[in-house]
């Protein structure tokens, strides 16, 4: 569906210029955002859920291939950082997450993954780069299928048509 992928390639894009100018945890922030919003595209009705998040990851991203993480930890790791701008959340201190501690290039992974040994901390390292692409590639799969079937795109177009779109104040003042 053009329209959900086109969205995707919009938060993909504000990411990549985020990173340019080292801006991290914006990059970070809007990834997990835009993670909410496709699986909030993907529901029939309702305010999108962690059980939502969770298996959108999980259908679409195929983080335990691309990631080596959980989409169970991904969703914590959105918890810490939109709730309290951490890597740690209620669900990693309860066990049922690893820490996701990210890095920028492949070069640096290495590293992070021996200074979490040597401290024995239960976290795994996740590279900015592969997020994004496991997000873009997740948002082209979700929209592939969508095409597939022509209930889901009157489903998802219904939903869709509430997402914010912006008009330029001149088109509005000139009709």
């Amino acid at each position: 569906m053009k329209q959900v992928l086109s969205v995707a390639m919009e938060y993909a894009e504000a990411v990549s210029l985020l990173l340019k100018v080292d801006k991290v945890q914006q990059a970070l922030i809007i990834i997990y955002s835009a993670i909410d919003t496709m699986a909030w595209a993907n529901k029939t009705t309702g305010d999108v859920q962690r059980t939502d998040f969770i298996a959108w990851a999980d259908t679409y991203m195929l983080p335990e291939l691309t990631l080596s993480c959980t989409a169970q930890d991904l969703y914590a790791a959105r918890c810490a950082l939109l709730h309290s701008g951490t890597t740690e959340s209620a669900m990693s201190r309860d066990g049922k997450a690893a820490l996701l501690w990210y890095v920028s290039g492949k070069g640096e992974k290495p590293v992070l993954e021996r200074l979490i040994a040597r401290e024995h901390v239960a976290a795994k390292v996740l590279s900015f780069e592969d997020l994004l692409k496991a997000f873009t590639d997740g948002a082209a799969r979700f929209s592939e299928e969508i095409d597939g079937d022509k209930d889901r795109v009157s489903q998802v177009e219904t939903r869709i048509r509430a997402w914010i779109s912006f008009v330029p104040v001149k088109d509005v003042a000139s009709n």
